[in-house]
């Protein structure tokens, strides 16, 4: 609507020029609203009348105008002055015998009908054609049938024109005979004696080279669509049939440390306790569990993963077996023989917390959805990146549990910063490629009577971790259902439950009478116990007193980080935490930790959260030597660097500036101290490699 009135002019003549031969009511109704749409509103001057009459061109004000649409107002000599007409409007919607006979006989419905000797429909029929034939599998096939025809009547026709040999004549019969020997059997020009003439044996050479072409080209597309079937029948109908196994579903950023730990836990055991496994009756060794991958990763890209990862980690991946596939789907599930699973461990596969935790439920109700003759029996792990969301996980699936390994992790942190000897023992308990297992045992009679805290010195390879509560019987802590009460007395029925490299060094001693002795000796470390009279857990000297610790960096469970400090450090210590997020922010969501933990009203100051120890806000960025200068370095007994990750960010990012975090604190250290400093830095990297 808006142009000048050349532009007006060209606009209309290209939509002379688009009206095709091929003409359908449904373009006529096109067109009839591009007439009937108001041109831009000018003068006369501006907009020059334009006259598409039948009879003439057009005249306009524009010589190059007129010149313009004396070439381009008909096409195949049909005049279309019924389709640019600019100011009766009755023409453009009633008057159907304004058009041309020739014209107005492609109006009408059906098959539509063609100009003879035009351009368009030859294009047409050849883009069809080549469409139909080159497109398809069997299209291409009939073109090769037709050039191998084709070439074996030329060489005969070629064979009787050089007049043949003294064993081939020039009759069709033998012509067509020879052509068919030259063409699929390119041994057959050997067969023609050197003395034959220059001609026939051109011919014999030519035509072999052609058949060795087309014999090879012909093969490639027989064995390209018998691997494509192939694949597809693959793809389609096969599945992983097994039993008792053990099934990943996903893959994410912990998914090759697990299955380093799960063929190191089985290496850990006896082939003859294990409950999966079992031997392979050619070696007589045992061939350890099986290991169902199914996520929505190429086969060949997680067997080079996991295959590059076991060669830095020194083991060999055996009994593992991949599939392509939407965890989410049944069938796929189905595939992997799901129902016949041993356990099932969920991975989380995405990078934002809530999305991986909406797609883990999705698993779990597809897992939940098995057919009724199917139903899913084993026990199911789910990894979990939110803590409120393992709640919901026990309320989809009944026998499916929740993990949220950030808080096991966050305490393992702050003990690594505290007690660094109690944090190094976690961290090798919770392991097994160090040879740490866990073991029920059941009670040894020589046992019997005595309290936890003696038999726990009768176990001169082992450690006794707990006993598995009696029915009727209230753990001491509800989230671990163990009992490691002191006085609690062993008796005939008791479930052991001791840590040892193998089940060989479960053994208790011979002599098991006088333990007071040993005792005395110092084999037992704090008998008055682990908790102080402020309620501080004290699991170590380094923890007693008043300490100073630094938090480096806020991630999403820094108020379960500060809450764990609260725990283990002595009353009056300090916590400095420096981070570029706003304190607000942290304050917030501080506020939300203890109003799930504690009952209404909850504290307003965040001061009020904690018992033992007080923490200072700064904001500044943790890597800035001049900010890091700021903090009490020299009274500093330890430093925590948690990783600082935003949405959606890849953890390399989070590990590089955690990194470049020691490397600036280190170097603050030494300038400030001027020597030897006792500060323990501890670093929390995300990426397992």
């Amino acid at each position: 609507q808006k142009g000048s009135p050349r532009s007006v002019e060209r606009g209309r003549l290209r939509i002379a020029r688009a009206a095709s031969p091929l003409v359908a009511p449904e373009d006529l109704a096109a067109r009839a609203i591009v007439e009937a749409m108001p041109m831009h509103a000018a003068t006369p001057k501006q907009q020059p009348e334009l006259d598409m009459s039948p009879q003439g061109c057009g005249t306009s004000s524009s010589s190059q105008a007129r010149k313009v649409m004396a070439r381009r107002a008909s096409i195949d000599g049909t005049p279309l002055a019924p389709f640019l007409s600019t100011g009766d409007s009755k023409r453009t919607t009633t008057a159907s015998s304004d058009v041309t006979p020739a014209l107005r006989s492609t109006h009408t419905y059906g098959p539509r009908r063609r100009f003879p000797g035009s351009g368009a429909y030859a294009r047409t029929v050849v883009r069809e054609v080549r469409d139909r034939v080159l497109g398809t599998s069997s299209g291409i096939i009939a073109v090769l049938a037709g050039v191998g025809v084709g070439l074996l009547f030329l060489g005969a026709f070629c064979w009787s024109m050089v007049g043949g040999n003294g064993e081939f004549g020039t009759s069709f019969n033998d012509s067509f005979w020879i052509s068919w020997g030259l063409f699929f059997d390119p041994g057959t020009q050997t067969g023609v004696p050197a003395s034959d003439p220059v001609p026939v044996k051109l011919v014999a050479v030519f035509f072999s080279i052609c058949g060795i072409i087309f014999n090879l080209t012909l093969l490639g597309t027989v064995v390209e669509g018998v691997k494509t079937r192939m694949r597809l029948f693959k793809v389609k109908y096969s599945r992983v049939s097994t039993r008792d196994h053990i099934l990943i579903l996903g893959w994410g950023d912990k998914t090759l440390p697990l299955l380093c730990e799960l063929l190191a836990s089985e290496a850990n055991y006896r082939p003859s306790t294990s409950r999966r496994g079992g031997c392979c009756r050619r070696c007589g060794r045992n061939t350890g569990p099986h290991i169902v991958v199914l996520a929505e990763r190429p086969v060949a890209e997680m067997e080079q993963k996991v295959k590059m990862h076991f060669h830095f980690e020194d083991m060999f991946p055996r009994n593992i077996s991949y599939r392509e596939g939407c965890p989410t789907d049944r069938t796929e599930l189905l595939k992997v023989s799901a129902p016949f699973a041993d356990d099932v461990l969920i991975m989380s596969s995405a990078v934002s917390a809530k999305e991986s935790d909406m797609n883990i439920m999705q698993i779990i109700m597809a897992l939940g959805a098995m057919p009724g003759d199917r139903t899913l029996k084993a026990d199911v792990f789910a990894e979990m990146m939110n803590d409120q969301s393992t709640r919901v996980v026990r309320t989809i699936l009944p026998h499916a549990e929740g993990v949220f390994a950030r808080r096991h992790v966050g305490r393992i942190l702050v003990l690594r910063t505290l007690v660094p000897s109690v944090g190094f023992l976690f961290l090798d308990t919770g392991t097994f490629r160090w040879g740490n297992s866990f073991h029920l045992i059941r009670c040894p009679a020589r046992l019997f009577g005595m309290t936890f805290r003696d038999a726990g010195l009768c176990f001169p390879k082992a450690v006794l971790c707990g006993i598995k509560p009696r029915p009727g019987e209230v753990p001491d802590d509800g989230e671990f259902p163990v009992v490691v009460s002191p006085d609690r007395r062993l008796g005939e029925g008791d479930t052991l439950l001791v840590m040892a490299r193998t089940l060989e060094h479960t053994t208790i001693l011979q002599d098991c009478s006088p333990p007071a002795s040993r005792r005395q000796a110092g084999r037992f470390h704090n008998d008055e116990g682990l908790t102080k009279s402020d309620g501080q857990v004290q699991l170590g000297p380094t923890a007693a007193g008043k300490r100073t610790a630094l938090v480096l960096g806020v991630s999403q469970d820094l108020p379960a980080i500060l809450h764990n400090f609260d725990v283990h450090m002595a009353q009056d210590s300090e916590v400095y935490v420096l981070s570029t997020r706003p304190i607000k922010q942290r304050e917030d969501a501080l506020r939300h930790y203890y109003a799930a933990r504690r009952p209404p009203p909850c504290p307003t100051n965040c001061a009020e959260f904690f018992e033992r120890i007080k923490v200072i806000h700064r904001v500044g960025d943790y890597r800035n030597e001049y900010m890091l200068q700021e903090l009490p370095l020299k009274q500093a007994d330890c430093a925590l660097i948690l990783a600082e990750q935003a949405e959606n960010e890849e953890p390399t990012a989070a590990d590089t500036r955690n990194l470049a975090a020691v490397i600036a604190l280190r170097a603050v250290l030494n300038d400030v101290t001027n020597g030897p400093w006792r500060c323990k830095i501890v670093t929390e990297l995300l990426d397992p490699k």
